[in-house]
């Protein structure tokens, strides 16, 4: 992999990036993927075979706050109970840094 990975860990257990850092992501350890934009069904070939948390987001576009607070209390709970969580969209910019 020619790519230097861009993905951050922002607090401890939730990791952000794009989806070149997927396979990454389930390298450290992730067992919840949240996708912001897709998620290819080959995620499962990899066997990856915990939680997918799919919240798409237009291009350039937001959620509506009340799905937005939603998106947030399942991250937040999945963290509180331990979880690792890996929050991606296609360039790791953009949507995933909202």
């Amino acid at each position: 992999m020619n790519r230097i990975s861009e993905m951050i860990e922002i607090i401890p257990d939730l990791l952000v990036g794009s989806i070149s850092d997927v396979e990454l992501m389930l390298h450290e350890g992730i067992d919840v993927l949240v996708p912001l934009a897709f998620l290819n069904g080959r995620i499962w070939s990899t066997g990856f075979r915990g939680e997918i948390l799919y919240y798409p987001i237009e291009d350039m576009g937001v959620l509506p706050n009340d799905v937005l607070q939603a998106l947030v209390d399942s991250i937040c709970s999945r963290l509180d109970e331990g979880r690792r969580v890996g929050l991606f969209c296609s360039a790791g910019h953009g949507r995933t840094g909202y």
